[in-house]
C-alpha cells in the first residue's frame, strides 16, 4: 500500500509541476535557428547524348545506342544556348525526345516527350519555355502542331495544315 500511494503522489506532484504558471518578470528573446530549412539537392549534370539512350533503353548490352540520337540543338527556356533536344526512337505513330535544360556546362534531363511527327523548331515562349512546332506529312498535306507547356505538362495546343510543295528537280 506504501509503494502505491508513493506512486501515486509521484504522478501528482509531475502533474502538478507540469500545471504552473510561467512568471513573467523578463522577456525572454526569440531563439535562433540553428538549421535553416534545406533545399533539395538540384539533379546531377548529365552528358545527354550518353544519358538518353541508356533513359530511353535503347541500347544494346555492350551499352552501344541502338539508334544514334539526333540533336536538334533548339534553346528552350530562352538563355541564348542551346538546350539538347535527343530524337532517341520511333515507331509507327510517334517519336519520342529526351530534353534537356543546359546551364554553362551543365545539362539536367527535363522530361520525355511522345509526338506524333517530327519536332521542327521553335514558335515563341510560354509559360517559360518555348513553343515547339511539330509536323508530320499524310494524305498530300503537312499537319502542324504548337506544342506548349503550361506548367505542369507538355500538350498541343494549336493544329493547322499546310500543302505539300512537289520537290523542285535539279538539273
Amino acid at each position: 500500500m506504501k509503494a502505491l500511494s508513493t506512486i501515486l503522489l509521484l504522478s501528482l506532484t509531475t502533474a502538478c509541476a507540469s500545471r504552473t504558471t510561467p512568471t513573467t518578470t523578463a522577456a525572454t528573446p526569440p531563439q535562433k535557428t540553428v538549421a535553416a530549412a534545406s533545399k533539395p539537392a538540384p539533379p546531377p549534370c548529365l552528358d545527354p547524348m550518353r544519358h538518353a539512350p541508356v533513359f530511353a533503353e535503347t541500347v544494346a548490352e555492350d551499352g552501344t545506342p541502338y539508334i544514334a540520337p539526333i540533336d536538334l540543338k533548339l534553346d528552350l527556356d530562352g538563355d541564348g544556348t542551346p538546350d539538347p533536344v535527343l530524337q532517341v526512337d520511333r515507331d509507327a505513330t510517334s517519336v519520342r525526345y529526351e530534353l534537356y535544360l543546359t546551364r554553362g556546362k551543365c545539362s539536367r534531363h527535363l522530361g520525355t516527350l511522345h509526338v506524333e511527327g517530327t519536332i521542327r523548331g521553335t514558335l515563341g515562349r510560354a509559360n517559360g519555355f518555348s513553343t515547339l512546332e511539330v509536323a508530320s506529312e499524310g494524305d498530300g498535306e503537312l499537319r502542324h502542331g504548337e506544342l506548349s507547356y503550361d506548367g505542369k505538362k507538355w500538350s498541343i495546343t494549336k493544329r493547322w495544315t499546310s500543302p505539300l510543295t512537289p520537290a523542285v528537280k535539279l538539273k
